[in-house]
């Protein structure tokens, strides 16, 4: 079962990548906290513009893969 919030799937991430995401995640969340976190895209993301075809997609994305 996928993660529905950024906190669940920061609990389902396996050490040594569960450390390093809740860093990067505590710093944006300290650096833009008007920026929403939500998941999308089994991801992370933070914020939500309007993609020329007209629908949400997220300011900043992040992956437990890239940390």
């Amino acid at each position: 079962m996928e993660a529905t919030t950024p906190a669940a799937y920061l609990k389902s991430l396996p050490e040594p990548r569960r450390g390093p995401a809740r860093k990067l995640h505590e710093l944006i969340r300290a650096t833009v906290p008007d920026l929403t976190p939500h998941i999308r895209a089994g991801m992370i993301g933070y914020g939500a513009y309007l993609v020329g075809i007209g629908f949400l997609w997220k300011r900043i994305s992040t992956s437990a893969y890239c940390v």
